[in-house]
């Protein structure tokens, strides 16, 4: 039997799969805010960041508060010229059976972004940034997963939750 776990990561899929924490247990209460800390790097995208999860009604309110991106040119993995960032995106994920490599998506929910990393402008800082999603559909997923893409590649951020919970 799976148990029903909420796990977040400002997603952008890498060819391994996703990396994504669980929620301390005094982060779990329902209502409460809760913030996650979000520090990585998969090939060309380094980042550092939170992300905020509200409750607002029947939904969520999913907030990047404050998301810094640095490209690395020089990074072997997932090699590219420039990282053109079009969408970031909140999703409900449901594991499968066992011996299945991959979660099963139920609900995705994107918001348009225009980040434009390169060599000669390597940084950028995402504020303010906020996805709404239905509280029911995902209370029922096993795992909550962000994810940012240029419209043809897709990264995933880890997020861990955050050490000091902040009241809201």
């Amino acid at each position: 039997m799976i148990r029903r776990q909420m796990l977040i990561a400002l997603a952008l899929v890498t060819s391994a799969g996703p990396l994504v924490a669980q929620p301390s247990a005094a982060n779990q209460g329902r209502g409460k805010l809760r913030e996650y800390e979000m520090k990585g790097a998969y090939g060309t995208l380094i980042y550092d960041g939170r992300v905020e999860r509200k409750a607002v009604g029947k939904n969520y309110e999913y907030t990047i508060e404050d998301l810094k991106l640095t490209f690395d040119p020089d990074a072997r993995v997932n090699s590219i010229g420039e990282i053109s960032l079009k969408e970031i995106s909140v999703a409900a994920m449901l594991q499968q059976e066992e011996g299945k490599e991959k979660p099963k998506e139920f609900l995705r929910k994107s918001k348009p972004v225009s980040v434009v990393l390169k060599k000669d402008s390597p940084k950028a800082t995402m504020q303010k940034v906020t996805i709404v999603v239905p509280k029911d559909v995902f209370d029922a997923a096993d795992r909550v997963e962000f994810t940012v893409s240029d419209g043809r590649r897709t990264w995933v951020l880890d997020a861990t939750p955050a050490t000091t919970p902040k009241s809201p």
